[in-house]
């Protein structure tokens, strides 16, 4: 028998899609991956109908089916555009000359579309086959960093049903160093000097399969508006100003801005110009000192829409790259 296969084996790639749910013909971009998981989602129907036998069913038939792909990855300043203007759906305004600043906010201005984000195919390698995934719409983003560790972002994504074939992609994967969060500028209610000691941020578009006749595929994988109602931050004391915040209500600017060490002048920031707190409470952290949990919701607003309407977060990247994504 053939196999088995070592998971050392797998690459991940992808592309944006010139026409929705139409495979690219080749991964645009390589990301390291960490766990990919392909899950087929099929919708089964029992034939429960009565033939004479003490039996519950005599049949089952699949109706419909879509995939659902997800993965873990560190953040890099080269690759990360790609996925949040997956999730975020606006344009990618490009400026400067060397190295070029990305802008990404959530599509609103794009109606006759339904403001949806770009889709993209996946290309998922596992050492024996080539599962390609098209019509891919990013279906979460959450971003976890802490002070001792690397940014890890978990991908999850739904997408048409996939085509597996044998030949293997040529990949070229990215050069530049992963983000660690220590390097990190933070601005929480314009106070650059707040010490966090870890936090997340989670986006969600709650992408839904749009069934229809004709095929068993969706006619399309449609995204929701965008739940950005899943942040935190853990912060050492200082004389309560951060739990004042979410007791009173106010509503405070937050930005991060993650430099990459060994590539000077390159970096990516989100920037949340309305963010309230839902939730807080102290504890006496393991270190022996005082920290505080905000559990935060960031709040659409016209500071961070570049692509019309509001906005909860802006994202910016300054990389290497010349073109758009």
């Amino acid at each position: 028998m053939a196999g088995p296969y070592a998971n050392s084996s797998s690459q991940m790639g992808m592309a944006i899609e010139t026409v929705r749910g139409t495979a690219a013909a080749a991964p645009l971009l390589f990301i390291p991956v960490k766990n990919p998981k392909i899950q087929p989602v099929l919708t089964t129907v029992d034939n429960d109908s009565l033939v004479g036998s003490a039996i519950t069913m005599i049949d089952q038939l699949i109706t419909k089916r879509h995939d659902e792909y997800s993965f873990t990855c560190f953040a890099y300043v080269d690759t990360l555009p790609a996925l949040l203007r997956g999730l975020l759906g606006g344009a990618d305004t490009t400026t400067g000359t060397g190295p070029y600043v990305h802008t990404v906010s959530l599509l609103n201005n794009a109606m006759a579309t339904g403001n949806q984000p770009p889709s993209y195919t996946f290309f998922d390698w596992d050492g024996y086959q080539l599962r390609t995934m098209a019509g891919g719409q990013i279906d979460e983003l959450q971003f976890k960093f802490t002070a001792t560790g690397l940014i890890e972002v978990i991908v999850k994504v739904q997408t048409l049903p996939y085509v597996a074939t044998s030949t293997a992609p040529t990949a070229v994967f990215s050069t530049v160093a992963a983000a660690p969060a220590w390097n990190c500028v933070t601005s929480l209610n314009a106070v650059t000097t707040t010490p966090i000691v870890d936090g997340q941020l989670s986006f969600k578009r709650g992408v839904k399969p749009l069934e229809t006749l004709g095929q068993m595929a969706p006619f399309q994988l449609f995204a929701g508006p965008l739940d950005a109602s899943g942040a935190s931050l853990t912060v050492i004391n200082a004389a309560d100003v951060e739990q004042n915040l979410a007791l009173t209500g106010t509503a405070f600017p937050l930005s991060l801005t993650f430099n990459i060490p060994t590539s000077p002048g390159m970096s990516f920031k989100f920037q949340a110009s309305v963010v309230k707190a839902s939730q807080t409470h102290q504890e006496r952290g393991s270190d022996g000192v005082i920290i505080t949990q905000l559990d935060l919701k960031l709040i659409g607003n016209s500071t961070d829409a570049t692509s019309g309407g509001l906005s909860p977060v802006k994202f910016i990247a300054t990389n290497s790259q010349s073109t758009a994504y």
